[in-house]
């Protein structure tokens, strides 16, 4: 520390003259006074490292200005160097060692000694101040109470921020009063972690960090805790930490149900459009042979249970989309209060007469973005849940719309709140007087074909959720047993209108049926042949695209798969625009409409049609797009 500087005081001017050579050769910044006054005015005006001080100056002792000098807190750890120019009994330095000084050397003193001295002094200052620094940082970071932080000995806590107090539901006085009790909130079957601990601790002077319970206000609650030891003796004292893990284990929670809903819903869709492509071939055999049955052929009936038996299936097909929220939406913009008050007689006739149904339905609410269809299902889904828990007892249903606006702290509480936006909502609700659940249930009631009455046998509140995720909204779910449940459906409010779809312009030619499906490829060649339209088969994007090139010209609409392999329909779509910019194109797919429209972002399309479909469904979405006009020739097949 050869830049620090040193008060030299002595009323001896050859003494002090002596003193400040040899500590400015040493490389020190040196100031002198003569006096004890001047001195401390000197010091009132400096930032000194270290004071040199004779004993006996003219005007006080240099015991006094040492006391003067400790006695002022700026001043305290100025380090001060007695020096006696006279031979002094060890009682006189005991003095003034004991009235605050450093250190205490006699003249003459050797040069070397003098300034080793000083440079220990110095060092021990510096040192000081070190760990002054660490104690004041140690002591923010323990009271900014980013963590909870106790000092702990084998009697209990004697040390807390307010963190740790918190945690445990405990106070300062409680803390002061020897009533924070680590162990007595530990439940007794966790015990043995902490004596796990406490040997770790003793063994090695630290403990991995490991997760327990405490009991707190009679409430269980997981935590995250950890220690290093302090000292070993007089008493083994160790410093832990905790951390309250509730809201991670919440998040961890959301996180597991979420990825597990995803994977149950991509395999959902997955199976939904397969089997719809083998509905669309069912569907369409049957429908292009009841087409060539007289009106009193007796297989007509048999043909017609068979397509309603389809019909059922493509239902199912439609629940399963919903719960992987790819379900068959015609998105619109609609009163929510007024879809529902429309299906209130259905809902009234759908469950036991000894249960109430009370519509508390909010007026002039903001208008939503959704499928008119799916939130009927979503309330009635809701509606017959809530029915099932009151069971055979009389009871109430409530259900009631209106606005909530969240934030993102309310965001927490609902299920699948990833795409909630902060700002206003407007909600369904739907609140019964049945059974209620407990926390174990609640986590459960998403799942598909879950129940706590009886063997599963539908999707119900996992359509729910799908509904809900495909439509941007989150759901809230409160009950508890004996106490009924309440669900809470958040929808977002409009922003602005649907953009209109792109206007259809009628044209003469082929149709170029692309579908990595044979089944559907064959029975929709068959439909439009039988209709009179000229039939260009492709197996999948890359073949569509090469047919496209070679014969666009005859081409005069597009029926375009959405989901295939090597190249997806959006895929294809982008080529055979590169090609003929305004070709028409009809997107087949048993995804919602919202999904295939997000899907082709910035492609605009002609017109959908959801698989499974009829043969007259489909020529009649032809029809629509291509104005009824066809050209008669020799279908041709790519493969």
């Amino acid at each position: 520390m050869t830049e620090a500087l040193v008060l030299n005081i002595d009323d001896q001017e050859a003494a002090r003259y002596v003193r400040t050579r040899l500590l400015k050769q040493a490389g020190y910044r040196v100031r002198e006074a003569g006096s004890g006054a001047q001195a401390l005015e000197l010091l009132e005006t400096g930032s000194f490292d270290l004071v040199l001080l004779d004993v006996n100056l003219p005007d006080m002792s240099g015991l006094e200005v040492c006391r003067r000098i400790k006695a002022k807190p700026a001043w305290a750890d100025l380090p001060v160097l007695l020096v006696s120019a006279s031979a002094v009994e060890p009682a006189d330095a005991a003095i003034g060692l004991e009235g605050g000084a450093d250190g205490y050397l006699t003249e003459p003193v050797d040069p070397a000694v003098l300034l080793a001295t000083v440079r220990a002094l110095l060092r021990a200052r510096q040192a000081e101040r070190e760990r002054r620094r660490m104690e004041a940082r140690l002591h923010r970071l323990i009271e900014s109470n980013l963590i909870g932080v106790a000092i702990a000995t084998m009697k209990g806590i004697v040390e807390a921020n307010d963190a740790f107090l918190k945690l445990g539901g405990w106070s300062r006085e409680d803390l002061a009063a020897g009533r924070v009790d680590w162990l007595a909130a530990t439940p007794p079957e966790l015990r043995h972690l902490d004596e796990r601990a406490l040997a770790e601790l003793r063994e090695r002077g630290a403990c991995a960090p490991f997760e327990k319970e405490y009991v707190r206000n009679g409430q269980r609650v997981p935590f995250l805790i950890g220690a290093a030891a302090l000292e070993q003796s007089p008493e083994f004292t160790w410093v832990c930490y905790a951390v309250d893990l509730t809201e991670h284990k919440r998040l961890e929670r959301q996180l597991l149900a979420a990825q597990k809903m995803e994977s149950v819903g991509v395999l959902a869709g997955g199976i939904a459009h397969d089997f719809n492509n083998l509905l669309t071939g069912i569907m369409g055999n049957i429908g292009l042979t009841l087409e060539t049955l007289s009106p009193m052929d007796p297989g007509r009936d048999q043909l017609q249970d068979a397509l309603r038996g389809c019909q059922r299936a493509a239902d199912l097909t439609s629940q399963l989309l919903a719960y992987a929220g790819k379900g068959r939406f015609l998105i619109r913009r609609l009163d929510l209060s007024q879809t529902v008050s429309a299906m209130s007689r259905l809902i009234r006739a759908s469950v036991p007469r000894k249960i109430e149904i009370r519509m508390d339905l909010a007026g002039d609410l903001p208008l939503v973005e959704a499928d008119t269809a799916q939130l009927q299902q979503l309330a009635m889904n809701l509606a017959a849940n809530a029915a099932e828990a009151i069971g055979d007892q009389p009871g109430e249903v409530r259900i009631s719309t209106g606005i909530e606006t969240v934030d993102s702290g309310s965001m927490r509480e609902f299920v699948d709140s990833e795409e909630l936006a902060p700002g206003p909502h407007v909600y369904l609700e739907v609140r019964d007087t049945g059974c209620g659940m407990d926390e174990a249930a609640r986590a459960k009631i998403f799942d598909p074909f879950y129940t706590t009455k009886f063997v599963g046998r539908g999707l119900g509140l996992a359509a729910v959720a799908g509904i809900v995720r495909a439509h941007r909204g989150a759901v809230r779910v409160t009950s508890a047993p004996g106490q009924g449940s309440t669900f809470r459906v958040l929808l977002p409010v409009a922003a602005q209108a649907l953009a209109p779809r792109p206007a259809t312009s009628s044209a003469r030619g082929a149709v170029l049926v692309v579908d990595d499906e044979e089944i559907v490829r064959n029975v929709t060649r068959a439909a439009l042949q039988q209709a009179g339209y000229e039939v260009l088969l492709a197996e999948d994007g890359l073949s569509a695209v090469e047919t496209f090139r070679k014969a666009g010209d005859r081409i005069a609409v597009v029926l375009l798969d959405m989901a295939m392999p090597s190249m997806s329909g959006d895929e294809a779509l982008q080529h055979l625009r590169s090609i003929r910019p305004r070709v028409q194109v009809i997107v087949s797919t048993g995804f919602s409409q919202a999904e295939a429209e997000m899907r082709f972002a910035g492609q605009p399309v002609d017109a959908f049609i959801h698989k499974p479909y009829t043969p007259q469904q489909l020529v009649a979405k032809v029809r629509e797009v291509v104005g009824g006009q066809v050209n008669l020739k020799t279908d041709e097949s790519v493969r």
